[in-house]
């Protein structure tokens, strides 16, 4: 892949982990990073932590729209993309946006 689009993708991930940690004060950012990450992954293909971006996206829809089932199964699919991507530090993110 480009290698600016992976850049780009590991800044979106850090921005993305530090606006988690920070809480409510920066939801919206961490929001927006999360959909751009699998707008990112949809569009350019799988990267290291795209299975991790999928299952904070399923946080979001449960956050955002209050839907367990649509969540549940996002997270499903991000552990399958995991599997694919056998990516030790993208596994250990994945995990701990599903069951945080």
């Amino acid at each position: 892949t480009d290698p600016s689009k992976l850049a780009l993708m590991a800044l979106l991930v850090r921005l993305m982990e530090w606006s988690f940690l920070a809480g409510e004060t920066f939801f919206y950012l961490w929001l927006l990073t999360t959909t751009k990450q699998v707008q990112m992954t949809l569009s350019n293909g799988l990267f290291e932590m795209s299975a991790a971006s999928l299952s904070a996206f399923g946080i979001a829809s449960m956050l955002v729209v209050g839907d367990v089932d649509t969540s549940q199964y996002i997270g499903e699919r991000a552990l399958q993309m995991q599997e694919r991507l056998k990516s030790e530090a993208g596994k250990a993110k994945t995990v701990l946006f599903l069951y945080a």
